[in-house]
């Protein structure tokens, strides 16, 4: 069995030049390193399982093919997120019909809007897909630190590392779209 190595980010530009000079094994650490958020980017479009693994797949397949074209290792996490990004839409223009829509994780719902959601105790279905589709209408950068902060259990300052911003800026994003979601989903639970 192959050992994977893992790395910290301030190691990715010189993981890549071993990369490119054939180290498959420094990949297998990239790969380790950033699938779970590979994977949560893909998941949050696609709202299906198997379709975010795949994707995800493509994603470290496309990555490791286009490795000699990337101009800048420093940018790699950029790069593979952007990649991950494009991937997914890719996957939703190529399905012929509406994504099917998953509820994987109530929990992280009701910690989110310190309210019980009615997915949780399965009262209704119908009120499932309004709570996705609340969090769905939620801004991009909402989602995107929402989905860090609760599903990948990362702080503000993490959250910042991982995405280039100021600790702060972070932080209100995290507090703002959980306020947000947190009056979306009452006003769901309101019509209910």
């Amino acid at each position: 069995m192959v050992k994977e190595k893992h790395l910290p980010e301030s190691e990715d530009a010189p993981a890549i030049a071993g990369v490119l000079k054939g180290d498959k094994d420094v990949f297998a650490g990239l790969v380790h390193k950033y699938e779970r958020i590979v994977y949560a980017i893909a998941l949050q479009r696609l709202k299906n399982k198997e379709d975010a693994v795949d994707v995800t797949n493509e994603v470290f397949m496309k990555a490791y093919d286009s490795l000699s074209e990337l101009k800048n290792p420093e940018k790699f996490k950029s790069w593979l997120f952007e990649i991950a990004v494009n991937k997914s839409l890719d996957a939703l223009r190529k399905a012929e019909r509406n994504p099917v829509l998953y509820l994987d994780n109530p929990e992280v719902l009701e910690k989110a809007s310190g309210i019980p959601i009615p997915c949780a105790t399965s009262i209704k279905k119908e009120s499932c897909q309004r709570v996705l589709t609340a969090i769905d209408s939620l801004p991009e950068s909402y989602r995107t630190t929402l989905l860090l902060h609760l599903m990948e259990n990362m702080n503000a300052g993490e959250i910042a590392h991982k995405l280039n911003m100021p600790p702060e800026t972070a932080r209100k994003q995290i507090y703002r779209g959980i306020q947000l979601l947190r009056g979306k989903l009452q006003s769901i639970l309101n019509t209910d």
